[in-house]
């Protein structure tokens, strides 16, 4: 085993650590995860493993990939939130080491290493790293198809198996980039699982991003070839290269370049035949609700209130790569300017431009807006992140040796102000755990000693300080202080309030308050009541059933609850102050059981 795999393996352990640490501990958090985790659970007791269903309807909202990796999991090691959220922690090891293989063959080794621990400790990364979502699916098999794309070009740029003949990372002035009909194959097969994994834009944003690639490629090495005959200016070679970039017959070369038959072939051969099937199954319902409601309404509408500004990711990848994306400004205004100045020799860094800026374009287009959606383009900004800290620590000058040190600053800075501010977030949202805030003290304490270090000349120090610090950080705060918020959580805890009334038959039943996270916990379906009569018809109706709302629905609610139904359970609203929830129900006990201790001691509040 070489240099470079044994700090992967580092990587690896590093990634681990992050992602398993308490994986199957916190409660799931509603609305996603729950519904993800739920709708595999009814599949596998129906012995269904084609059409999503969520509390005994079609749920439309993601394709199958997700669902047939739980229902795995469910089978090997039983319904639980580890076995929901195990895949998502698995496949998101496969993509740090995907984005360490891809640094490496862009540029070298170290750079490697660096963009494998950038992408493993940012926050964003970190929360589909341990979510039940299709996210860390995803992202797996987009980075995978951007890998063996990568991979394919830096052969052809060997003379492999393309046009062009030099080394690794450059190519002979005047001839294209041709990865090989092989390479393309490759790399839509992971499309199609993309696809199965997301729908149309796991297939949409990596077509866009290698032909884009091509496309400017192409007419940046024509653009610097004229240019450096003609000697022109900086400005006239950015105009050449617009107008060489907009030429109509370039971008169908482009567009042809990608080879768009065999796409549709090998993505077709993937995914269609679920989606052939599941048409079938539904006589055409789910295909309806997924293209029309969840992919083109998003896209034309903030639907759920997920709306933002233009610059929405922007300030979403700030928050969401911290601590690494302090690098972010100047490693993107670095490479741009390589990749501008000679775009043959850094075609690594427009491949990784293309890639990071198609995502972010597209979605921030888009109406509906959430931080999960860029997360695909992370891998990207970790090389481009990798790849800064790599050329400060091989060639460290004056500029570069500041602008690390402003950088630790900042991150210290960062430290600080988590310290100070979320226990004041906590005194409103999450009363008696002002306790978390200790946990900034972690980049904090690291980021001074990686400034330290850095205003001493050890710069290799610095940075492991720096990254060690970031490691530590996300696992901490996702697998420590993550236990904590979830106390907090009511769906998992009254629904062990009513099975300890009655274990067997009681029934459950939401008025103002539905919260998926509560079918799951059930295991059975939960009737969102819609009119106050509809919930004194539904306890009247089942002398063990128990109803879920909120404290201000109680006063309007009197007038219709039997005279024996009690408040069993009040608790504040997970990351609310407005209201309370309430469990409703009879003290009716399965068998001869007495009164759970935490239910009498929680019966305040208004009663009937």
């Amino acid at each position: 085993m070489n240099q470079f795999y044994r700090f992967v393996a580092v990587v690896v352990a590093a990634a681990a650590f992050v992602f398993f640490l308490n994986l199957g501990k916190p409660g799931l958090w509603d609305d996603d995860e729950p519904k993800n985790a739920e709708c595999a659970r009814e599949m596998l007791e129906a012995g269904n493993w084609f059409v999503p269903v969520f509390n005994g309807e079609l749920r439309t909202d993601k394709p199958i990939l997700l669902y047939w990796l739980m229902l795995g999991a469910y089978q090997l090691f039983g319904v639980s939130e580890f076995s929901a959220r195990i895949w998502s922690a698995l496949l998101s090891i496969g993509t740090t080491v995907l984005t360490c293989q891809i640094g490496k063959t862009l540029y070298r080794p170290q750079v490697g290493v660096w963009s494998g621990l950038a992408l493993a400790s940012s926050l964003m990364f970190c929360v589909a790293a341990r979510a039940a979502t299709p996210d860390a699916t995803l992202i797996f098999f987009s980075t995978l198809a951007f890998f063996l794309f990568v991979r394919g070009v830096s052969a052809a740029t060997r003379g492999g198996a393309g046009e062009t003949s030099t080394t690794t990372g450059t190519q002979t002035a005047g001839q294209r980039i041709r990865p090989s009909a092989k390479t393309f194959a490759c790399v839509y097969a992971a499309v199609g699982l993309a696809v199965l994994a997301k729908g149309p834009a796991g297939f949409v944003l990596p077509a866009a991003v290698i032909g884009l690639f091509l496309h400017f490629s192409w007419s940046s090495q024509r653009s610097a070839s004229i240019d450096a005959d003609l000697k022109v200016t900086r400005w006239r070679r950015t105009w050449r290269w617009g107008v060489a970039a907009m030429n109509p017959v370039r971008v169908g070369r482009s567009v042809w370049a990608i080879r768009p038959f065999l796409a549709v072939a090998v993505v077709g051969a993937v995914a269609l035949p679920w989606y052939i099937a599941v048409a079938v199954k539904t006589n055409g319902s789910w295909v309806l609700g997924f293209l029309g409601t969840h992919n083109v309404g998003r896209f034309l509408n903030a639907m759920e209130g997920h709306g933002g500004p233009p610059f929405y990711y922007l300030v979403a990848i700030l928050a969401g790569m911290f601590p690494w994306s302090l690098f972010l400004p100047r490693a993107i205004f670095e490479a741009f300017e390589r990749a501008k100045i000679d775009p043959a020799k850094h075609w690594g860094d427009l491949f990784l431009l293309c890639w990071a800026g198609s995502y972010i374009v597209f979605f921030s287009l888009a109406r509906t807006k959430l931080p999960s959606y860029v997360l695909p383009c992370y891998p990207a900004l970790a090389v481009l992140a990798g790849r800064f800290v790599d050329g400060w620590l091989s060639q460290p000058g004056p500029v570069g040796r500041h602008a690390l040190r402003a950088t630790f600053a900042l991150g210290a800075g960062a430290g600080g102000l988590f310290c100070v501010a979320t226990p004041i977030v906590a005194s409103f949202l999450l009363p008696g755990e002002w306790k978390i805030g200790i946990a900034g003290l972690v980049p904090l304490a690291g980021n001074l000693l990686a400034w330290r270090f850095a205003a001493q000349g050890r710069r290799v120090l610095a940075v492991k300080t720096f990254a060690g610090s970031a490691v530590a950080f996300a696992a901490l705060l996702f697998g420590v202080v993550s236990l904590q918020v979830d106390r907090h959580q009511i769906s998992r805890e009254f629904v062990n309030v009513v099975r300890q009334f009655n274990s067997e038959s009681a029934q459950i039943a939401a008025f103002d308050y539905f919260q998926p996270s509560l079918v799951f916990y059930a295991r059975q379906p939960v009737p969102d009541l819609a009119t106050f009569e509809a919930v004194g018809q539904f306890l009247n109706a089942s002398p063990q059933g128990y109803v879920i709302t909120r404290s201000d629905d109680f006063e309007a609610l009197r007038p219709v609850l039997p005279a024996d139904v009690h408040v069993l359970r009040r608790k504040r609203m997970f990351l609310r102050r407005r209201h309370d929830v309430l469990l409703l129900g009879r003290r009716t006990l399965s068998g001869s059981q007495t009164p759970p201790q935490t239910a009498k001691s929680n019966d305040s509040g208004p009663t009937r």
